[in-house]
């Protein structure tokens, strides 16, 4: 059997500062970055093509749902991992979700520990969440999420 796949989906917004620590915590691991950019002005744009990522240009329109559904439509591979510019995600994560990584012929989805630096970037939240899941049509995003 072939390895499964894995896409980074992510939407941004002036996130130079701390988006190639996301980039670098999962490099490593993933076939396909795709990031959605909702209008910066600062070089995440610049970054997140010095990683080989995809970017696509998408208007704000003040729904979280909205974008994040625009960056999972870019995918490409069997599964898609989901993170904000201010996460990263653990080794022991990246270890964990490695294993999990395998073609599915139904919707799946796995909480993973994603590690969120706060604006003070000293101070770390732990989080864990459904952040991982199979790459089918059936799975989106709706209502008010972040």
């Amino acid at each position: 059997m072939n390895k499964a796949t894995l896409t980074l989906s992510m939407i941004v917004k002036n996130e130079a500062a701390c988006l190639a620590d996301c980039l670098e915590s999962v490099a490593d691991i993933v076939d396909q970055i795709v990031v959605v950019d909702t209008g910066s002005e600062d070089d995440t744009v610049k970054i997140a093509k010095s990683f080989n990522a995809e970017v696509y240009n998408f208007e704000w329109q003040n729904n979280f749902a909205q974008a994040r559904n625009e960056s999972i439509k870019h995918a490409k591979s069997d599964w898609i991992l989901w993170m904000d510019a201010d996460e990263r995600l653990l080794p022991d994560s990246k270890t964990h979700l490695q294993k999990l990584l395998r073609k599915e012929k139904y919707p799946i989805a796995y909480k993973f520990q994603i590690q969120n630096l706060q604006k003070d970037k000293k101070t770390n939240l732990m989080s864990d969440g459904h952040r991982l899941f199979t790459n089918y049509k059936d799975i989106y995003f709706s209502g008010r999420i972040h």
